[in-house]
């Protein structure tokens, strides 16, 4: 029998406040797990000396269970278990309300105010057009603060306390006050694993107004931090000693430190000489210096000194260049909202108005130096520079003067993405040939914001437009370093003979070697070969040189097909390259369309109409495949005749959208002249030197010209643009693979070119000044005068 249950009324709706409620364990998640390591932790205290105007800051590690010695040189703390941390400041130490308002409240909001204020009074600035109110404003907070502002903003940095030790021993004391102020935390009173939840409030601390217990200096003021007794799990060793003492000494920037402001390392379990960078005893051969204003543009300088321990002659040189950083990667600078993105750039008589959006990260400065990590550039010092740069290599960020982002820090984020590029090619720079400082000033800066962890910058759109143009200053200076690499290589080895040449080499010393085999008497040995050869049966191991010089040059075939092979995949992935951009653009309208069609279905004959839209836009994405076709490069297709204007068009074809876009005219003269060759490989040489030319047209602006004349009297093909023309750094590696401007270089469109035009015998080069056309930009004289024409 079921037993009936009767019902009552349903509740009725209500409500009631409730509040989020801090546990007690917060302390330990966001001071133990967002801490990231005893190295941020300690980092980030010596910050915040600085931002409460320390002149100095003492970092002393001692009684390390398990290191050596054991004596203490800190009497304060010798019945205290080891190990024992004290950061020592003279700054102006903190009042009773500094500590209960501040330093025991996380995430207090005060120095956040100030970043608020100055980033709302910036903005304003900029809209009344003058900056001048905006600088008096950072004078006087700069005044009130000892001439800094501060670093910090996020109100958690005091949390490293419970990183760096079970047990904290806060004392400080400001000016004014002949007292100090004295707190004592054994953090385990916030762990509330067991039991009951344990409100954050609930955890009573003790804080002692007494007469101060230690010496706090000439302005009599200060904050001394002791966190001792360890933490399970966290052991010290000398190489984690050795790398937080050379964190703290690479705190100041090396280049702009800020003035009176000093922070040391103290501990006996390493020798203090372990702690320095070796990077200062040796000069670097390479070194770059860029000042980038806040549109990216750079006065930028490289300069190069042969290391005395080079035994091949190389000259030394300084260049100097005012170039726009953002011409190197245009796809990322492009402003895709005219209204949303600030036009940049000073107007000059006869220039477009820049069509590239202006930074959002503000003026900075860069300094880098770089290593050939070889023993012929680095001596006796080799071990030392490479092992240092393998854990120290990269480019530090440093603001207002101290490291916000630590090299080997940034190189682990792959913050300018050359690990990546360095993967792809060899050739290419990477973090473990550099050591160098990106500078910011706060108040030019403050979008650029720190993450909680202190590990790197917020990903926002001003980090990624520092990274990008700290990454065009990198290439720039991998120029010079790839110049110089290949000038020395080619010092050291003979002149390079061609594959063909080796293989006609090879095979006639492989027929020498034969005939002798064949009818040289090695018994009479009249010209003594025996004797020259050395050993026995040399009869037979002469037959075994001139078979292995055979299979040379079947092997030296082979490579060299295996080169062409990487060339026509190479010329492919071009051809690829444009395809995707164009069809891309297609399926994104067409992508568009799918979306207004959802909403669409129902009375009307919209939905209609936009079927049709998505109908006629998928019979354009067929055809622009097919446009795109002939420009496929493979290694079946034959020579054929055909005329060059046929090339040229197929090329001009793959652009119509592209040309269309950034307003470019491309003009082709009608003289035509046919030549014996693949039509894929001309075609794609055209396609490589307009998609050249549109790339820096665009760099000025939008609207502009290219012009192809054709002469069929002299076979030659001239390939003009309006663009900025090619920079003189550039003229000599034109045709060499892996130099380029753009951004991360490639270098290989104009080589594989040269390549595919060598195949019918004919060349590319600059056009010499009787030969250029009225427009200033690049011009490219293609020669097929020796180049086989059909037959009559």
């Amino acid at each position: 029998m079921i037993e009936s249950i009767e019902q009552g009324p349903p509740a009725l709706p209500s409500e009631e406040p409730v509040k989020f409620v801090a546990d007690a364990r917060l302390i330990s998640v966001l001071g133990e797990q967002l801490i990231g390591s005893e190295k941020v932790g300690i980092l980030e205290l010596v910050k915040n000396a600085y931002d409460a105007g320390a002149k100095l800051c003492t970092v002393t590690l001692e009684g390390v269970p398990g290191l050596q010695p054991t004596a203490r040189t800190l009497t304060d703390y010798e019945l205290l278990p080891g190990p024992i941390l004290e950061i020592r400041d003279d700054g102006s130490g903190m009042s009773k309300d500094d500590l209960i308002h501040g330093w025991l409240r996380p995430a207090t909001p005060s120095r956040a105010r100030i970043k608020e204020h100055l980033r709302a009074e910036r903005d304003a600035a900029k809209e009344r057009g003058s900056l001048d109110a905006f600088e008096v404003l950072v004078g006087k907070l700069k005044e009130a603060h000892g001439g800094r502002l501060p670093l910090g903003e996020k109100g958690i940095g005091r949390l490293a306390t419970h990183r760096l030790g079970r047990l904290l021993w806060l004392r400080t004391k400001t000016a004014d006050d002949p007292a100090e102020w004295e707190l004592r935390i054994d953090w385990a009173l916030f762990e509330s694993l067991e039991g009951a939840p344990l409100n954050l409030d609930t955890v009573n601390l003790t804080l002692r107004h007494q007469i101060p217990s230690t010496e706090y200096g000439a302005r009599g003021s200060g904050t001394v931090i002791c966190s001792y007794g360890g933490r399970r799990g966290y052991q010290w060793t000398e190489a984690q000693i050795r790398d937080v003492g050379q964190a703290i000494n690479a705190l100041r920037s090396p280049q702009k430190a800020p003035t009176g402001f000093e922070p040391r390392f103290r501990t006996p379990h390493v020798p203090e000489k372990e702690m320095a960078p070796p990077l200062e005893r040796v000069p670097a051969p390479f070194e770059l210096v860029a000042i980038v204003d806040e549109a990216g543009n750079a006065e930028l300088e490289v300069q190069f000194k042969p290391p005395a321990v080079l035994k091949e002659p190389l000259s030394e040189f300084k260049q100097e260049e005012s170039l726009d950083l953002r011409r190197g990667k245009v796809s990322e600078w492009e402003a895709k909202n005219a209204e949303k993105d600030e036009p940049t750039g000073h107007v000059q008589q006869g220039k477009r108005p820049m069509a590239l959006r202006r930074p959002a990260c503000g003026p900075f400065f860069v300094h880098i130096r770089a290593w050939l990590r070889l023993p012929q550039w680095l001596g006796a010092d080799y071990d030392l520079i490479t092992d240092y740069l393998d854990d120290y290599g990269g480019i530090a960020v440093y603001r207002d003067g101290l490291a916000t982002v630590p090299a080997q820090q940034a190189a682990r984020l792959d913050w300018l993405g050359l690990t990546l590029t360095s993967r792809k090619k060899s050739k290419n720079i990477t973090y473990y040939q550099l050591a160098g400082e990106v500078e910011i000033q706060q108040e030019h800066t403050l979008d650029l914001r720190d993450r909680a962890s202190r590990e790197g910058l917020i990903e926002t759109a001003a980090a990624r437009d520092l990274a990008l143009l700290t990454r065009a200053c990198v290439d720039q200076l991998q120029h010079y370093v790839l110049q110089v690499r290949d000038e020395w290589s080619k010092k050291r080895r003979s002149a390079g003979l061609s594959p063909a040449t080796l293989r006609a080499h090879a095979r006639v010393a492989a027929d020498v070697a034969k005939t002798l085999v064949d009818h040289y008497d090695f018994r009479k040995d009249p010209l003594k070969l025996a004797a020259a050869i050395g050993g026995k049966k040399v009869a037979e191991r002469v037959a075994a040189a001139a078979d292995t010089l055979r299979r040379l040059t079947e092997q030296l075939k082979l490579q060299e097909d295996e080169r062409e092979g990487l060339m026509e995949a190479a010329g492919f992935g071009l051809a690829i390259g444009v395809a995707v951009h164009e069809v891309g653009k297609l399926a994104s309208a067409i992508a568009s369309d799918v979306r207004q069609l959802h909403g669409s279905f129902g009375p009307g004959s919209l939905a209609a109409q936009t079927m049709e839209s998505v109908l006629r836009r998928a019979e354009s994405l067929l055809s622009e495949v097919q446009r795109l076709a002939p420009l496929r490069v493979t290694r079946g297709e034959n020579a054929r005749p055909f005329s060059v204007r046929t090339a040229i068009e197929a090329a001009r074809n793959a652009f119509v959208n592209t040309l269309e876009d950034a307003q470019i005219l491309l003009h082709v003269d009608r003289e035509d002249f046919r030549i014996d060759g693949r039509f894929g490989a001309i075609a794609q040489v055209f396609a490589n030197l307009f998609d050249n030319a549109i790339y820096w047209i665009k760099t000025e602006g939008m609207g502009g010209a290219i012009q192809v004349a054709v002469s069929a009297k002299d076979r030659t093909v001239l390939v003009a643009d309006s663009g900025p023309g090619v920079s003189e750094k550039m003229k000599e590696h034109l045709f060499e693979p892996f130099y380029s401007e753009k951004s991360p270089p490639s270098g290989l469109g104009l080589y594989i070119c040269r390549h595919y035009l060598g195949q019918c015998d004919a060349t590319i080069r600059l056009a010499r000044p009787a030969e250029r056309s009225k427009l200033r930009g690049a011009q490219f004289v293609l020669d097929f005068s020796k180049s086989p024409a059909e037959e009559s």
